[in-house]
């Protein structure tokens, strides 16, 4: 179990850390997208109702999250790089990770795109952190968020009720159009930065080599 990330060690402070953390990135990719017009607020709604709903939503995203975790970055990844090099750990289980979702509603080329660096900015953030928890409260909560929270698709999917209702203007590839926060080149460029400051602290400052086995 621990050579797919599962550690003991800090566990549920490790993943409330991503969960945070994967919360707060698209929360301010929302709002980058109102600043420019593409995303507004239609209609706010808090009640208890909308409150049961949720806090199973919550698990529900977590066993999903973590799954799609296990097998594309706790699985592929650590197997892959550890057997070859993490360049390759990277590169296959990313694409992997792109193909699964193929059959999605509204993919296009920026969606694909958008996957895949995510895909990468994952297997940075499993070897970063050594375990499998942060990086899938980080996709648990994007993906809570964006489809329970802001009521955007997620992954081109409809996911149900939503505190915040909003509604997507101008073109698609700066709204999200059908696919949701991921079809938009906010995420994408978002995502670039972080993957350029995970690459910087891990293969340049930390002076590990991409083209090393993986070694946790």
């Amino acid at each position: 179990m621990s050579s797919l990330g599962f550690t003991k060690k800090s566990l549920l402070k490790d993943y409330l850390k991503g969960w945070l953390y994967g919360a707060a990135i698209l929360v301010i990719c929302v709002i980058i997208m109102m600043m420019f017009g593409a995303v507004r607020i239609s209609k706010v709604e808090f009640n208890g109702m909308l409150v049961l709903q949720f806090i199973p939503l919550i698990f529900v995203w977590a066993i999903q999250g973590n799954a799609e975790e296990v097998l594309t970055r706790g699985f592929m990844l650590t197997g892959i790089s550890r057997k070859i090099n993490i360049l390759t750990g990277i590169v296959i289980s990313s694409i992997f990770f792109s193909a699964m979702h193929l059959g999605n509603n509204g993919l296009d080329i920026l969606p694909l795109i958008d996957l895949f660096l995510f895909a990468i900015f994952a297997s940075l953030l499993m070897i970063k952190s050594k375990n499998i928890w942060v990086v899938s409260g980080f996709h648990a909560a994007w993906n809570c968020f964006q489809g329970n929270v802001f009521a955007f698709p997620v992954s081109g999917t409809n996911t149900g009720n939503a505190f915040i209702h909003v509604t997507t203007h101008g073109p698609s590839w700066l709204s999200g159009g059908k696919f949701g926060v991921e079809g938009s080149m906010v995420s994408i460029l978002i995502q670039i930065i972080l993957i350029a400051w995970l690459y910087y602290d891990i293969f340049i400052k930390g002076k590990k080599r991409i083209t090393d086995k993986l070694d946790f």
